[in-house]
């Protein structure tokens, strides 16, 4: 029942509504409006693609500085601690090689 009012109403449309043809004018504006949009959407993509790319190797190669300094700290750390406990305490003697 509702696919007969369906038709009938579409019938009642075709009748009443005729198709509208575009000005060729105003399409091919359209177009390169649209087109131009589409590449500034595309530009503003891959710079941002870019600059993830870019934060990404900075804050590896931060990282890396980073891990580097600390482990060269940590051997003078250690190199200082094995200093301290190889030195002689008062009442000790050296050990000669």
């Amino acid at each position: 029942m509702q696919e007969l009012n369906l038709k009938s109403i579409e019938t009642k449309l075709e009748g009443v509504l005729h198709p509208v043809t575009p000005r060729p004018a105003f399409v091919l504006a359209l177009r390169q409006r649209l087109d131009e949009e589409m590449a500034q959407r595309i530009k503003k993509v891959k710079m941002k693609q870019r600059l993830l790319v870019v934060g990404g190797l900075v804050g590896g190669i931060l990282m890396i500085v980073t891990v580097i300094r600390s482990l060269i700290s940590w051997s003078e750390f250690t190199k200082a601690l094995d200093e301290w406990l190889s030195k002689p305490k008062k009442g000790q003697q050296l050990v000669s090689a």
